[in-house]
Protein backbone atom coordinates (compact mmCIF):
# COMPACT_ATOMS: atom_id res chain seq x y z
CA UNK A 1 0.00 0.00 0.00
CA UNK A 2 2.97 2.06 0.51
CA UNK A 3 3.99 1.76 -3.21
CA UNK A 4 0.50 2.45 -4.58
CA UNK A 5 0.06 5.44 -1.94
CA UNK A 6 3.55 7.20 -3.25
CA UNK A 7 2.20 6.70 -7.25
CA UNK A 8 -0.88 8.49 -6.09
CA UNK A 9 0.77 11.54 -4.09
CA UNK A 10 3.09 12.19 -7.46
CA UNK A 11 0.25 11.83 -9.64
CA UNK A 12 -1.53 14.51 -7.97
CA UNK A 13 1.56 16.70 -7.57
CA UNK A 14 1.86 16.38 -11.11
CA UNK A 15 -1.58 16.78 -11.72
CA UNK A 16 -1.42 20.39 -9.81
CA UNK A 17 1.65 21.35 -11.67
CA UNK A 18 -0.74 21.60 -14.93
CA UNK A 19 -3.18 23.60 -13.69
CA UNK A 20 -3.50 27.18 -13.85
CA UNK A 21 -2.54 28.68 -10.12
CA UNK A 22 -5.82 30.36 -10.18
CA UNK A 23 -8.02 26.83 -10.03
CA UNK A 24 -7.81 25.11 -7.11
CA UNK A 25 -7.01 20.85 -7.27
CA UNK A 26 -10.21 19.31 -5.27
CA UNK A 27 -12.35 21.75 -7.20
CA UNK A 28 -10.87 20.68 -10.59
CA UNK A 29 -11.41 16.86 -9.47
CA UNK A 30 -15.00 16.95 -7.85
CA UNK A 31 -16.01 18.39 -11.53
CA UNK A 32 -13.27 16.08 -13.77
CA UNK A 33 -14.76 13.05 -11.46
CA UNK A 34 -18.38 14.26 -10.88
CA UNK A 35 -17.50 13.59 -6.81
CA UNK A 36 -17.52 14.88 -3.88
CA UNK A 37 -15.59 17.54 -1.89
CA UNK A 38 -15.03 14.75 0.41
CA UNK A 39 -14.40 12.14 -1.87
CA UNK A 40 -11.88 14.25 -3.74
CA UNK A 41 -10.13 15.14 -0.93
CA UNK A 42 -9.66 11.48 0.37
CA UNK A 43 -8.40 10.40 -2.83
CA UNK A 44 -5.53 13.84 -2.60
CA UNK A 45 -4.66 12.07 1.06
CA UNK A 46 -4.35 8.32 -0.29
CA UNK A 47 -7.23 7.49 1.29
CA UNK A 48 -9.14 6.08 -1.64
CA UNK A 49 -7.21 5.04 -4.38
CA UNK A 50 -8.39 6.23 -8.12
CA UNK A 51 -9.91 3.44 -10.20
CA UNK A 52 -7.79 3.10 -13.57
CA UNK A 53 -10.78 4.64 -15.22
CA UNK A 54 -10.57 8.04 -13.31
CA UNK A 55 -6.31 8.34 -13.46
CA UNK A 56 -6.69 8.06 -17.15
CA UNK A 57 -9.51 10.32 -17.60
CA UNK A 58 -7.10 12.99 -16.05
CA UNK A 59 -3.77 12.31 -17.11
CA UNK A 60 -5.49 12.50 -20.84
CA UNK A 61 -7.38 15.83 -19.69
CA UNK A 62 -4.57 17.00 -18.54
CA UNK A 63 -1.80 15.84 -20.40
CA UNK A 64 0.14 13.64 -18.36
CA UNK A 65 2.08 10.47 -19.22
CA UNK A 66 0.40 7.63 -17.26
CA UNK A 67 4.77 5.96 -17.60
CA UNK A 68 6.11 9.31 -15.79
CA UNK A 69 3.79 8.23 -13.26
CA UNK A 70 4.51 5.02 -12.84
CA UNK A 71 8.70 5.37 -14.01
CA UNK A 72 10.54 5.36 -10.04
CA UNK A 73 13.92 4.85 -12.50
CA UNK A 74 15.86 8.08 -11.62
CA UNK A 75 18.31 7.33 -15.02
CA UNK A 76 14.24 7.64 -16.97
CA UNK A 77 12.70 11.19 -18.28
CA UNK A 78 9.37 10.94 -19.60
CA UNK A 79 8.68 14.01 -22.00
CA UNK A 80 5.85 15.01 -24.14
CA UNK A 81 6.10 15.48 -27.05
CA UNK A 82 4.65 18.41 -29.62
CA UNK A 83 4.89 17.67 -33.61
CA UNK A 84 4.58 19.57 -36.62
CA UNK A 85 3.34 16.67 -39.25
CA UNK A 86 3.52 16.62 -42.60
CA UNK A 87 0.21 16.79 -44.99
CA UNK A 88 -1.29 18.57 -41.44
CA UNK A 89 -1.49 22.06 -40.54
CA UNK A 90 -0.80 21.29 -37.32
CA UNK A 91 0.91 24.33 -36.81
CA UNK A 92 -2.48 25.82 -35.20
CA UNK A 93 -2.12 23.04 -32.33
CA UNK A 94 1.86 24.22 -32.00
CA UNK A 95 0.71 27.83 -31.28
CA UNK A 96 -1.49 27.39 -29.77
CA UNK A 97 0.27 24.65 -26.98
CA UNK A 98 2.85 27.05 -26.43
CA UNK A 99 0.65 29.70 -26.27
CA UNK A 100 -0.79 27.80 -23.27
CA UNK A 101 2.08 27.17 -21.72
CA UNK A 102 2.43 30.93 -21.02
CA UNK A 103 -0.71 31.86 -20.11
CA UNK A 104 0.05 28.87 -17.60
CA UNK A 105 3.48 30.18 -16.67
CA UNK A 106 2.57 34.34 -16.60
CA UNK A 107 -0.48 33.45 -14.13
CA UNK A 108 1.57 32.55 -11.36
CA UNK A 109 3.06 35.60 -9.24
CA UNK A 110 6.41 34.02 -9.18
CA UNK A 111 7.28 33.05 -12.55
CA UNK A 112 11.14 32.71 -14.89
CA UNK A 113 12.44 31.85 -18.17
CA UNK A 114 15.84 30.95 -18.89
CA UNK A 115 16.39 30.58 -22.72
CA UNK A 116 19.56 28.87 -24.20
CA UNK A 117 19.53 29.84 -27.57
CA UNK A 118 21.14 28.44 -30.58
CA UNK A 119 19.12 30.62 -33.11
CA UNK A 120 17.04 33.45 -32.61
CA UNK A 121 14.85 32.89 -29.39
CA UNK A 122 11.43 31.61 -31.95
CA UNK A 123 9.09 34.44 -29.98
CA UNK A 124 11.28 36.94 -31.88
CA UNK A 125 10.09 35.56 -35.29
CA UNK A 126 7.32 36.20 -34.79
CA UNK A 127 6.66 39.87 -33.80
CA UNK A 128 6.81 41.23 -37.74
CA UNK A 129 4.13 38.99 -39.89
CA UNK A 130 6.55 39.18 -43.23
CA UNK A 131 8.78 37.66 -41.11
CA UNK A 132 6.97 35.33 -39.61
CA UNK A 133 5.45 34.44 -42.93
CA UNK A 134 8.72 33.39 -44.08
CA UNK A 135 9.72 31.36 -41.29
CA UNK A 136 6.52 29.15 -41.44
CA UNK A 137 6.81 28.81 -45.35
CA UNK A 138 10.47 27.46 -44.98
CA UNK A 139 9.64 25.19 -41.77
CA UNK A 140 6.40 23.83 -43.58
CA UNK A 141 8.50 23.42 -47.29
CA UNK A 142 12.15 22.49 -45.81
CA UNK A 143 11.55 20.63 -43.28
CA UNK A 144 8.28 19.05 -42.58
CA UNK A 145 7.78 18.50 -46.39
CA UNK A 146 4.32 19.73 -46.67
CA UNK A 147 2.61 18.19 -49.84
CA UNK A 148 2.34 20.39 -52.86
CA UNK A 149 5.20 22.81 -51.52
CA UNK A 150 8.44 21.36 -53.67
CA UNK A 151 8.00 23.80 -56.71
CA UNK A 152 6.39 26.92 -54.70
CA UNK A 153 7.75 30.07 -54.32
CA UNK A 154 7.77 31.90 -50.99
CA UNK A 155 4.43 34.15 -50.82
CA UNK A 156 3.33 35.40 -47.61
CA UNK A 157 -0.35 35.27 -48.09
CA UNK A 158 0.42 31.00 -48.25
CA UNK A 159 0.43 31.32 -44.79
CA UNK A 160 -3.16 31.12 -42.87
CA UNK A 161 -4.23 34.22 -41.18
CA UNK A 162 -5.19 32.24 -38.79
CA UNK A 163 -1.60 30.71 -38.20
CA UNK A 164 0.06 34.56 -38.27
CA UNK A 165 -2.28 35.52 -35.76
CA UNK A 166 -1.43 32.86 -33.23
CA UNK A 167 1.82 33.32 -33.96
CA UNK A 168 1.29 37.35 -33.02
CA UNK A 169 -0.56 35.86 -29.80
CA UNK A 170 2.97 33.71 -28.80
CA UNK A 171 5.16 37.22 -28.76
CA UNK A 172 2.56 38.86 -26.86
CA UNK A 173 2.39 36.32 -24.42
CA UNK A 174 6.28 36.26 -24.32
CA UNK A 175 6.48 40.02 -23.49
CA UNK A 176 4.44 39.37 -20.03
CA UNK A 177 7.11 36.50 -19.07
CA UNK A 178 9.93 37.84 -17.00
CA UNK A 179 12.87 36.10 -18.87
CA UNK A 180 16.59 35.43 -18.92
CA UNK A 181 17.72 34.63 -22.76
CA UNK A 182 21.85 33.30 -23.54
CA UNK A 183 22.61 34.29 -26.99
CA UNK A 184 26.09 33.78 -29.27
CA UNK A 185 27.05 35.58 -31.93
CA UNK A 186 25.99 32.90 -34.09
CA UNK A 187 22.37 33.47 -33.05
CA UNK A 188 21.73 35.64 -36.12
CA UNK A 189 23.36 32.98 -38.37
CA UNK A 190 20.77 30.39 -39.42
CA UNK A 191 17.77 32.71 -40.80
CA UNK A 192 20.45 35.10 -42.82
CA UNK A 193 21.17 31.71 -44.33
CA UNK A 194 18.01 30.49 -45.21
CA UNK A 195 17.03 34.38 -46.20
CA UNK A 196 19.83 33.65 -48.60
CA UNK A 197 19.81 30.52 -50.07
CA UNK A 198 15.62 31.25 -51.35
CA UNK A 199 17.27 33.80 -53.27
CA UNK A 200 20.02 31.79 -54.45
CA UNK A 201 17.82 28.86 -55.56
CA UNK A 202 15.16 31.46 -56.91
CA UNK A 203 12.23 30.75 -54.10
CA UNK A 204 11.36 34.80 -53.71
CA UNK A 205 9.10 35.73 -56.84
CA UNK A 206 11.47 39.18 -56.72
CA UNK A 207 14.53 39.92 -55.06
CA UNK A 208 12.70 42.92 -53.12
CA UNK A 209 11.07 39.81 -51.20
CA UNK A 210 14.79 38.86 -49.71
CA UNK A 211 15.55 42.56 -48.93
CA UNK A 212 12.44 43.46 -47.06
CA UNK A 213 12.69 40.40 -45.12
CA UNK A 214 16.00 41.55 -44.38
CA UNK A 215 15.26 45.03 -43.16
CA UNK A 216 12.31 43.24 -41.13
CA UNK A 217 15.13 41.26 -39.16
CA UNK A 218 17.27 44.09 -38.89
CA UNK A 219 14.47 45.78 -37.25
CA UNK A 220 13.57 43.09 -34.69
CA UNK A 221 17.37 42.79 -33.58
CA UNK A 222 17.15 46.26 -32.74
CA UNK A 223 13.70 45.71 -30.51
CA UNK A 224 16.14 43.42 -29.08
CA UNK A 225 18.65 45.88 -28.26
CA UNK A 226 16.17 48.33 -27.11
CA UNK A 227 15.07 45.40 -24.84
CA UNK A 228 18.73 45.03 -24.05
CA UNK A 229 19.45 48.50 -23.33
CA UNK A 230 16.32 49.29 -21.05
CA UNK A 231 16.05 45.61 -19.59
CA UNK A 232 12.70 45.58 -20.46
CA UNK A 233 10.74 43.62 -22.63
CA UNK A 234 8.04 45.97 -24.72
CA UNK A 235 5.66 45.41 -27.27
CA UNK A 236 7.43 46.28 -30.88
CA UNK A 237 6.75 50.07 -31.87
CA UNK A 238 6.13 51.10 -28.51
CA UNK A 239 8.44 52.64 -25.62
CA UNK A 240 10.36 50.85 -23.12
CA UNK A 241 8.79 50.63 -19.78
CA UNK A 242 6.08 47.87 -19.88
CA UNK A 243 7.47 46.22 -17.39
CA UNK A 244 10.90 47.04 -15.91
CA UNK A 245 13.85 44.68 -14.96
CA UNK A 246 12.47 41.71 -16.20
CA UNK A 247 14.52 41.15 -19.23
CA UNK A 248 18.13 40.00 -19.64
CA UNK A 249 20.54 39.06 -21.87
CA UNK A 250 23.67 37.37 -21.59
CA UNK A 251 26.21 36.70 -24.28
CA UNK A 252 28.58 33.33 -24.14
CA UNK A 253 31.48 33.52 -26.74
CA UNK A 254 32.70 29.74 -26.02
CA UNK A 255 29.51 27.82 -26.18
CA UNK A 256 27.28 26.83 -29.30
CA UNK A 257 23.72 26.45 -27.31
CA UNK A 258 20.71 24.32 -28.29
CA UNK A 259 17.37 26.05 -28.05
CA UNK A 260 16.62 25.37 -24.43
CA UNK A 261 13.55 26.88 -22.27
CA UNK A 262 13.40 26.46 -18.49
CA UNK A 263 10.35 27.55 -16.57
CA UNK A 264 10.31 27.79 -13.32
CA UNK A 265 6.55 28.02 -11.97
CA UNK A 266 6.07 29.09 -7.94
CA UNK A 267 6.97 25.64 -6.52
CA UNK A 268 7.47 23.36 -10.48
CA UNK A 269 9.68 23.74 -12.98
CA UNK A 270 9.08 22.39 -16.85
CA UNK A 271 11.97 22.38 -19.65
CA UNK A 272 11.35 22.40 -23.71
CA UNK A 273 13.36 21.31 -25.98
CA UNK A 274 13.55 21.85 -29.08
CA UNK A 275 13.81 18.48 -31.53
CA UNK A 276 13.61 18.15 -35.12
CA UNK A 277 13.87 22.59 -35.43
CA UNK A 278 9.99 22.46 -34.94
CA UNK A 279 9.39 19.59 -32.07
CA UNK A 280 9.25 20.51 -28.78
CA UNK A 281 10.05 17.95 -25.94
CA UNK A 282 8.67 18.78 -22.84
CA UNK A 283 9.01 17.18 -18.57
CA UNK A 284 8.43 18.18 -15.52
CA UNK A 285 10.77 15.38 -14.16
CA UNK A 286 12.44 17.02 -11.27
CA UNK A 287 16.12 15.84 -11.68
CA UNK A 288 15.95 16.67 -15.46
CA UNK A 289 14.70 20.14 -14.99
CA UNK A 290 17.49 20.49 -11.83
CA UNK A 291 20.18 19.36 -13.96
CA UNK A 292 18.99 21.94 -16.83
CA UNK A 293 18.90 24.75 -14.41
CA UNK A 294 22.15 24.22 -13.04
CA UNK A 295 23.61 23.87 -16.29
CA UNK A 296 22.11 27.49 -17.84
CA UNK A 297 23.26 29.08 -14.30
CA UNK A 298 26.86 28.08 -14.70
CA UNK A 299 26.67 28.84 -18.81
CA UNK A 300 24.91 32.71 -17.39
CA UNK A 301 28.04 32.43 -14.67
CA UNK A 302 30.38 32.24 -17.90
CA UNK A 303 28.55 34.62 -20.06
CA UNK A 304 28.78 38.81 -20.01
CA UNK A 305 25.93 40.15 -19.61
CA UNK A 306 24.71 42.53 -21.96
CA UNK A 307 21.64 44.15 -20.89
CA UNK A 308 21.28 47.36 -18.36
CA UNK A 309 25.35 47.18 -18.32
CA UNK A 310 28.11 46.38 -20.55
CA UNK A 311 27.24 48.69 -22.96
CA UNK A 312 30.67 49.13 -24.55
CA UNK A 313 30.17 44.84 -25.04
CA UNK A 314 26.46 45.20 -25.61
CA UNK A 315 27.04 47.91 -28.93
CA UNK A 316 29.90 45.55 -30.00
CA UNK A 317 27.37 42.59 -30.21
CA UNK A 318 24.78 44.22 -32.16
CA UNK A 319 27.02 46.20 -33.98
CA UNK A 320 28.28 42.79 -35.05
CA UNK A 321 24.61 41.36 -35.95
CA UNK A 322 24.04 44.29 -38.39
CA UNK A 323 27.51 44.23 -40.19
CA UNK A 324 26.31 40.57 -40.71
CA UNK A 325 23.00 41.58 -42.18
CA UNK A 326 24.81 44.57 -44.18
CA UNK A 327 26.85 41.69 -45.80
CA UNK A 328 24.03 39.30 -46.36
CA UNK A 329 21.81 42.58 -48.21
CA UNK A 330 25.04 43.84 -50.29
CA UNK A 331 25.24 40.14 -51.55
CA UNK A 332 22.12 39.89 -52.79
CA UNK A 333 22.05 43.25 -53.88
CA UNK A 334 25.01 42.48 -56.62
CA UNK A 335 23.52 39.49 -57.95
Amino acid sequence: MGEVLSTQIKFFNELKSKIPPNLVLVDVITDELNISNDSAYRRIRGETSLSLEELKHLCSKFGISMDAIFTNSSESVLFSYTAVKPGKFDYQAWFESIEHNLKMLSAYNLKEMIYGAKDLPLFYFFILPKLAAFKLFFWMRNINNFPGMEEMKFDPGAINNDILNKAKNVWAGYISIPSIEIWSEEAITITLRQIEYYHEIGRFKNKSDALELLDDYRSVIRHVQQQAESGTKFRYGNEPGETPGNYQLYLNEVIILDNTAYFKMGDFSMVHLGHNVMNILSTTNPDFCRDTYITLNNLIKNSTLISSASEKERNRFFNYMFKRIDDTLGRINRE
